[in-house]
C-alpha cells in the first residue's frame, strides 16, 4: 500500500524518543519543563501532521522552558489570529518586523491582527500594500474593503479569516468552517474533502474530531473504526473511539484513552476524556490527576475547575 498523508511524519525514532520526554514530564508531580527547542521540533511536526490541539499545547510547554523560538512564535501568531486575538498576533509578529519586515504572511498577519482590534483603517493600509504588492495573495483585496467599509460605519461587509499556514492541505479550512458554521458543517466539508484525499489521515482526524463534537455518536464510532484499521498508531484516532464508547462502556473507553496519551502525550483532550472515564468508573484521585495534566496543557479549557482547584498561569503563549 502506498504512503498516506500525514501517516508516519511523527513514526521516526526520534519523535518517539520525544514523546516519551513528554510523557516522563507530564507524569512528574509537578510536572517538569523541557527543553523549548525540543518541544518546537515537536509542536512544528504535529501541526505539520494536522495534530493541531497538541501542537497548541506543545508551544506552551515550550514557553515554561523560559524561551520562545521563533517558529513557536510564528505559529503562536496565526493560532491566535484564528482565536480573534489580534493583540496577542501583534506582540509575536512584532518579532518579526525588524529581522523581515517584507515578509508577506507577517504583513498578511498584521492586517488581521489591526481588523481584529478594530483598528481598521490601519488594517485597510496594509492589506492594500498587500494587494498591489503580492497580487497571488486572495484575501488582501476583499480585506482592504470591507475595512474601508467598516472605518466608515458600515457593517454589511464580506470578511475572509486569516489563513492557517502550514497545515495539511485541507484542515485549515475544515477548521475555519468550524469556527464559522460549527462542527456539523466542518464534518461534512472534511467528509467531502476526504472523498477527493482518501489517503488523507489529517482529514479523517478532524473529520472523526468533529462527529464527535456534533454527537453523531453511530456515525463517528463507523469512521473511527474504519481509520484505526488503517492506522492503528494514532492518538487522535484512539481518543475519538475513547469518546464514541464513554458513556455506554467505560472500561473500553478508558483503553482507548490511555492509548491515546501514549501515542499524543501533549494532547488535552485525552487527558480529560480519561480523567471523565475514570471518575465514573470511581477511580477519583486519579481522575484528579489526569484532569490537573489536562489543565497544566491547556489552562484555558473550561473543564478545569474540575481539577480540584489546580494553580495554572493563564495563557502561557502571553
Amino acid at each position: 500500500m502506498a504512503p498516506s498523508e500525514g501517516d508516519d511524519i511523527l513514526a521516526d525514532q526520534a519523535a518517539s524518543s520525544v514523546r516519551s520526554l513528554i510523557s516522563q514530564a507530564l507524569n512528574e508531580d509537578p510536572p517538569v519543563a523541557l527543553d523549548p527547542e525540543i518541544l518546537a521540533l515537536y509542536g512544528t511536526a504535529c501541526w505539520g501532521a494536522g495534530r493541531v490541539g497538541e501542537s497548541v499545547a506543545a508551544d506552551r510547554l515550550c514557553v515554561r522552558g523560559g524561551r520562545i523560538p521563533q517558529r513557536v512564535r510564528f505559529r503562536a501568531a496565526f493560532w491566535a489570529l484564528h482565536r480573534g486575538d489580534g493583540a496577542l498576533a501583534l506582540r509575536h509578529l512584532g518579532q518579526f518586523e525588524e529581522a523581515d519586515p517584507e515578509n508577506s504572511a507577517v504583513l498578511l498577519g498584521t492586517a488581521y491582527a489591526f481588523f481584529y482590534l478594530e483598528e481598521y483603517r490601519t488594517a485597510a493600509g496594509v492589506f492594500r500594500r498587500l494587494e498591489r504588492e503580492r497580487p497571488q495573495l486572495r484575501s488582501p483585496a476583499a480585506m482592504a474593503v470591507a475595512c474601508e467599509a467598516l472605518a466608515e460605519g458600515r457593517t454589511d461587509v464580506a470578511v475572509t479569516l486569516p489563513p492557517l499556514p502550514d497545515l495539511p492541505a485541507g484542515v485549515g479550512d475544515v477548521l475555519q468552517i468550524r469556527l464559522l458554521h460549527g462542527p456539523r458543517a466542518a464534518a461534512g466539508h472534511a467528509s467531502r474533502l476526504r472523498a477527493v484525499r482518501p489517503d488523507s489521515l489529517p482529514l479523517t482526524r478532524v473529520h472523526c474530531e468533529f462527529l464527535v463534537e456534533e454527537e453523531d455518536l453511530p456515525a463517528a464510532d463507523a469512521e473511527v473504526t474504519r481509520a484505526l484499521r488503517r492506522w492503528p498508531d494514532d492518538g487522535v484516532l484512539w481518543r475519538c473511539k475513547g469518546a464514541v464508547q464513554q458513556a455506554a462502556e467505560p472500561v473500553a473507553a478508558l483503553t482507548c484513552f490511555t492509548r491515546a496519551v501514549e501515542l499524543a502525550p501533549a494532547d488535552p483532550e485525552s487527558r480529560f476524556g480519561m480523567a471523565a472515564v475514570l471518575r465514573t468508573l470511581g477511580r477519583d484521585a486519579d481522575a484528579q490527576r489526569a484532569y490537573r495534566i489536562g489543565v497544566y496543557l491547556d489552562p484555558d479549557d473550561p473543564r478545569q475547575d474540575m481539577s480540584g482547584g489546580s494553580s495554572v498561569p493563564g495563557d502561557l503563549l502571553e
